[in-house]
């Protein structure tokens, strides 16, 4: 509301100010009133802060969502990727097991009378198929534990990238505050 000039330097002259004084001071509070900020300039700015932090705020929703996609497509193609790596690794312990129980039915035929023979070559076969079996689940094992932390890595820089993200639209929101504070204030 603009200051009543003429009120105003009644007032100081009351007060004890001499004419020239207080026409002097009623003008510098004069000018320096028509500087400030009117309501209707606050409601203004509070609206277009309004508008840009929705802007900031869908366009995060935005990028978060696409990181989301993002992390269930990775997902998707390691699961894949195991499923496969497991066929594989199936289908070559299948085709050992088959080429060593033929080798075996194969000796066994062979050496139809010497019981002992047969009972040696069935532990050796034993256990180079355990042998086999240790190979391929440490393989496996070293497999998984790489895909696991290959994916923990991953998501860990997805959360670091959603938190830094975050933390600039907080720190983006402080701003506006205190902006909206200072003008207002």
């Amino acid at each position: 509301m603009p200051i009543d000039t003429l009120k105003t330097a009644k007032r100081l002259q009351q007060l004890g100010f001499d004419t020239e004084q207080a026409e002097g001071l009623t003008e510098i509070l004069s000018e320096s009133d028509a500087e400030l900020a009117t309501k209707n300039d606050l409601d203004q700015l509070e609206t277009r802060l309004g508008v840009r932090i929705d802007e900031v705020e869908t366009k995060l929703g935005s990028r978060i969502d696409g990181l989301g996609g993002r992390i269930d497509e990775v997902e998707t193609k390691l699961g894949g990727r195991i499923d496969e790596v497991e066929t594989k690794l199936g289908g070559r312990i299948d085709e050992v097991e088959t080429k060593l129980g033929s080798r075996i039915d194969s000796l066994a035929d062979r050496i139809e009378g010497g019981d002992g023979r047969i009972d040696g070559l069935e532990q050796t076969m034993n256990e180079r198929i355990s042998g086999l079996e240790q190979t391929m689940d440490t393989r496996i094992s070293g497999l998984e534990q790489t895909m696991n932390t290959r994916f923990e890595k991953m998501r860990a820089d997805l959360e670091h990238l959603i938190t830094l993200r975050m933390a600039w639209g907080a720190g983006l929101l402080a701003l506006y505050i205190t902006l909206i504070s200072y003008v207002m204030g």
